[in-house]
């Protein structure tokens, strides 16, 4: 009996931690799927990163949730995707309530996305799922969450949000969880500020930026960073992101440790989707 007993558990802990698929096909059917494609610079010619916006339902069966998929680019093979066999995804595959019910809004290589071609599957070899709610309250309703997209939140920038901090008790002024990685944050202090919005042919931009500590570790480690800076379109999604951990540790070219290099990631602009650029630049020059 013991031993059938720990057979079990060992199965359970087996499939808790093996990797679980989301196919893009059953996606597309049952809920408001958004796709962008993301140009990195030229120092990363040929990578490209690819943006899922799944909208599915919250509360009273409103489009509550946003959960973001994030198709990363590998830097050591040239082709994001990997050939998988259907008997693997059969056994694998969740719905995107799966990750929505965990008790996490991060994850990287947990859930792998997974598209068809002809009678192929194919998973993504680097895949980053965050998972957003959707809110649009005054910054008076105090909400209990890191990973909240609040469209009516005052705006806040890093350098008005250090002063404020600096005030406080809880965190050290010479303390800076986005410039020094030595630096901790705890978690009650995380969340999605809005620094601003601004206008692209008729749509309102939504520009966010997620204050977290960037900590020591790199590269694909730091995932908890998560898509970092973004702008957010209501009914299109995010559009545009930054994804600051990726570039900021991918590259020998870069001290990842020193403080100027830092503060120039924060300031890198951001990668806005292919497909709007050529829909606003159509609709700019239809004007003339």
């Amino acid at each position: 009996m013991k031993r059938l007993i720990a057979i079990i558990i060992l199965l359970l802990f087996q499939y808790s931690f093996s990797q679980k698929y989301l196919v893009l096909e059953d996606l597309e059917k049952n809920y408001q799927v958004k796709h962008y494609t993301l140009r990195p610079h030229s120092f990363y010619e040929g990578k490209e990163i690819e943006m899922y916006n799944v909208f599915n339902h919250g509360v009273f069966f409103g489009y509550n949730y946003l959960t973001l998929i994030s198709v990363l680019p590998d830097m050591n093979n040239a082709n994001s995707w990997v050939e998988v066999s259907k008997e693997e995804v059969e056994k694998a595959v969740v719905k995107i309530e799966e990750v929505r019910r965990s008790n996490k809004n991060k994850f990287f290589n947990s859930f792998s996305l997974v598209k068809k071609e002809d009678d192929k599957y194919y998973k993504a070899r680097c895949c980053l799922v965050e998972v957003f709610q959707l809110m649009n309250y005054s910054s008076k309703v105090h909400l209990n969450d890191s990973n909240i997209i609040n469209t009516k939140q005052d705006f806040v920038t890093y350098a008005e949000l250090k002063k404020e901090l600096n005030k406080g008790t809880h965190i050290s002024k010479y303390a800076s969880p986005m410039e020094d990685k030595e630096s901790f944050l705890d978690s009650c202090f995380e969340s999605i500020y809005l620094s601003g919005t601004e206008k692209r042919g008729k749509d309102t931009v939504y520009l966010f930026w997620t204050f977290t500590a960037w900590n020591n570790r790199s590269g694909l480690e730091a995932y908890h960073r998560g898509i970092d800076r973004f702008a957010y379109i209501e009914g299109k999604g995010i559009v545009a992101g930054s994804y600051d951990f990726l570039f900021d540790t991918q590259s020998s070219r870069h001290s990842h440790n020193s403080e100027p290099a830092i503060k120039k990631e924060v300031g890198r602009e951001l990668l806005w989707a292919e497909e709007l650029k050529k829909e606003w630049a159509e609709k700019e020059k239809n004007k003339r």
